[in-house]
């Protein structure tokens, strides 16, 4: 036991081991790597119970009882074990992870480690309605590292339900996300795209503007085809439907400055995303880096949304996508997808219709490279075609992309230089 008011520090220099060391004794779903990872971000599914049946939830739908429920002891120790091995970040989610009364201890638990930088809470946000167990969330922060992401699918009450399954829980939710944001809780907002509220899609964010100013975090994911997924064909929308209400959507949000993803599990092919494309790929490349994966009782899922193996799995390209100028960039559609759709609709990105940050100019001086350097943007898709190239200066250029995480396509004499193949 930690005696209360004393931080718990760990020697985590001591304590670096492979992401999959402390996970001995579960079941482990993971890719092969280069090199040893050290991820600092874990989800630790606490209980697989949910007072929601959402048609597009991976964790039910015949995936029952893959992650079980974890008993206090045993979130305990995985959250030591975890900060002790260089763990920054937490995040607790399930199942509906507030359905658990001990939530409130264990956060108070996580908030005494020194190395825990923040602690997070995925939500249908129910639960957060009830005043006694938010005071009790409340207290438990005590150095106000907590985050709660609330999954909210719909700012209409018939549309919300016939998605969450769950009828007269839609108000619980609202006053949930009214009581911690009056308490100037950091919260965050996760919208699954379904057939049923894509056109919503302009008026849900401004709802989430006007209603809850103070929102300034949201999440969009495309269903992935999991568990419930795989049993509601009806959940998934034509991408050349969704395509003009999302850019619309993704504009507002960009103009009100938001901050703005796309889940790694709930991607989306980088076509249907013009001017955005970073909402996809910067999600990807941070939860490839950053985060370990999802454990539970019986098992530890890795995040692995870049793997070959994941990919090959899940995805697919058509004929179109090797035409595509971002085609080393994306990982093409989900095969459950194009097994509805087909590609019908779909146009490969080119040089002409590119609606990204453009650069023409060439490059054969420190000058001109200091000036491209200047023009690119690096919190957004480049494309930079080169005229006449200096082959020093050109490998001065793709140094700096690879070592900034620049997102950009370089092209020469219609060759793709960057990224490498």
């Amino acid at each position: 036991m930690i005696p209360s008011g004393q931080n718990l520090t760990l020697d985590q220099s001591k304590n670096k081991m492979k992401t999959t060391d402390i996970f001995k004794g579960k079941e482990i779903e993971a890719s092969s790597h280069d090199s040893v990872r050290h991820p600092e971000m874990l989800y630790i599914s606490i209980d697989e119970q949910c007072n929601q049946n959402c048609a597009f939830c991976v964790v039910k739908g015949g995936n029952e009882g893959k992650f079980g429920s974890m008993s206090t002891s045993a979130v305990k120790k995985m959250i030591r074990a975890f900060i002790g091995s260089g763990g920054r970040h937490i995040i607790f989610t399930g199942g509906e992870p507030t359905l658990r009364n001990d939530l409130p201890g264990i956060i108070a638990y996580a908030e005494k480690f020194a190395g825990l930088y923040s602690i997070a809470i995925i939500t249908n946000g129910t639960r957060l309605s009830d005043k006694q167990y938010g005071k009790d969330l409340l207290a438990a922060d005590k150095k106000n590292k907590l985050g709660i992401c609330v999954s909210l699918h719909s700012h209409k009450e018939r549309i919300s339900e016939s998605l969450t399954h769950s009828f007269g829980t839609f108000k619980k939710t609202m006053r949930g996300i009214e009581y911690f944001v009056n308490h100037g809780k950091n919260l965050s907002i996760y919208h699954v795209i379904t057939s049923r509220n894509y056109k919503d899609l302009p008026g849900f964010v401004k709802f989430l503007n006007k209603t809850y100013p103070r929102i300034k975090d949201v999440t969009f994911a495309y269903p992935f085809p999991q568990g419930n997924a795989l049993l509601n064909d009806w959940i998934y929308v034509k991408f050349s439907a969704l395509k003009p209400y999302f850019l619309r959507t993704l504009s507002f949000l960009e103009k009100e400055k938001y901050n703005v993803s796309i889940a790694s599990c709930g991607q989306f092919p980088l076509c249907i995303l013009p001017g955005f494309e970073e909402k996809v790929l910067q999600p990807l490349s941070e939860s490839e880096e950053n985060v370990s994966g999802v454990v539970g009782e019986k098992s530890f899922h890795e995040f692995e949304m870049s793997s070959s193996e994941w990919i090959d799995q899940y995805k697919i390209g058509g004929k179109g996508c090797r035409n595509c100028i971002l085609n080393r960039y994306c990982q093409g559609f989900w095969k459950k997808y194009v097994d509805l759709f087909s590609f019908n609709g779909m146009r490969p990105v080119t040089i002409s219709n590119f609606k990204g940050n453009k650069i023409r100019a060439p490059l054969t001086s420190g000058k001109q490279m200091q000036e491209m350097i200047n023009r690119i943007k690096t919190t957004k898709m480049n494309l930079i075609l080169l005229a006449h190239v200096d082959d020093d200066y050109l490998k001065g250029l793709l140094e700096f992309l690879r070592t900034k995480k620049v997102f950009a396509v370089v092209v020469h004499k219609k060759r793709i230089l960057y990224p490498l193949s």
